[in-house]
């Protein structure tokens, strides 16, 4: 199935934009985000791209041109502070908070083995929302994709399995690159695989212990958050985009710029297992499992992050960030 097709049919499936309607693409300039831009104007609807400028960087010309390059139709903005104080007063001390957290963080790269993911979405989704308030479209796109979605998945498994099989009551990152290490033959032997991993997979999400974090929907205060890439592996959106002959933005805080920095769990699980060890058979296997545990709309029925002290204890904390080195 074309990507396109993948796209199409995962709006279709959950209902995710009606009549070929408007859309916010919540752009960074990489290439899932640009991508998208592109396929969903090409399926039709009204795309208006944002960029979100959380104060790291100054110049987004070429994230523009790219834009331009693949559509000159799909209006570009660049949402920085100067704009939200103009435009979105009413949010804007409430996101200065989250700059000022933002650049504490960038600044300190190579210092401090954290990242800025957490600050960095808040600031972000608070902005995309009074966006869309303000222009009158109830549907922010983001470029979050189906490699994204197992990966998280199979974080929530591991911290599961960290927990309550190995036995460890607080969160050690060590603890999580040893069980990933040791679970990698499970899951490249495709009778393992079938026999051991997914039932288990399924099980626990029937039970409501483990879930992804990339849903095709999510819906926050009245504003829907969705994901038309669900079904979509990285690879795929990757391959597509070098045929336009672009060279995305590389975020400066992503995992390339922080090899310097140990990974997060979640690094961890996509570079050394999801991206290298998962077939696209058994990648699609683990798609059909978090559709089946998803609410009609896509929405999740249950969200294990959200609900990590319930799941996982109180004693076993783990936001995402490396708090020290290895």
């Amino acid at each position: 199935m074309l990507i396109e097709e993948k796209v199409e049919k995962c709006i279709s499936d959950f209902s995710l934009l009606q009549n070929k309607g408007r859309v916010i693409v919540a752009y960074s300039g990489g290439k899932d985000s640009l991508f998208l831009c592109y396929i969903l104007k090409k399926l039709g609807f009204d795309v208006q791209a944002y960029i979100i400028d959380i104060g790291y960087n100054a110049d987004w010309s070429k994230a523009v041109q790219n834009i331009n390059k693949i559509d000159k139709s799909i209006p570009c903005t660049v949402v920085d502070y100067k704009y939200i104080e103009n435009s979105l007063p009413d949010i804007a001390e409430e996101v200065k908070k989250y700059f000022k957290t933002v650049q504490m963080v960038y600044k300190k790269q190579g210092e401090i083995a954290t990242t800025i993911c957490t600050p960095c979405y808040n600031a972000k989704y608070l902005v995309l929302k009074a966006l869309s308030e303000k222009v009158g479209i109830n549907k922010i796109a983001f470029g979050h994709h189906g490699t994204d979605a197992v990966t998280s998945l199979l974080k929530s498994y591991f911290m599961f399995e960290d927990r309550w099989t190995s036995g460890h009551e607080t969160f050690k990152l060590s603890n999580i690159y040893d069980l990933v290490e040791n679970s990698i033959e499970l899951f490249k032997d495709q009778q393992d695989f079938k026999n051991k991993i997914l039932p288990r997979l399924n099980f626990l999400l029937q039970q409501h212990k483990i879930s992804t974090n990339e849903a095709p929907l999510e819906i926050k205060n009245g504003v829907n958050i969705i994901r038309p890439f669900f079904y979509c592996r990285e690879e795929e959106i990757l391959k597509n985009i070098k045929s336009f002959k672009l060279s995305p933005v590389k975020s400066e805080c992503s995992y390339l710029y922080r090899k310097n920095l140990v990974e997060t769990s979640r690094e961890y699980i996509q570079y050394h297992l999801t991206n290298k060890h998962l077939t696209d058979r058994s990648f699609d296997s683990i798609i059909d499992l978090i559709k089946n545990s998803l609410n009609k709309d896509g929405s999740l029925k249950f969200d294990a992050r959200k609900n990590r002290d319930l799941v996982l204890g109180y004693s076993y904390k783990n936001d995402g960030i490396c708090s020290e080195k290895l």
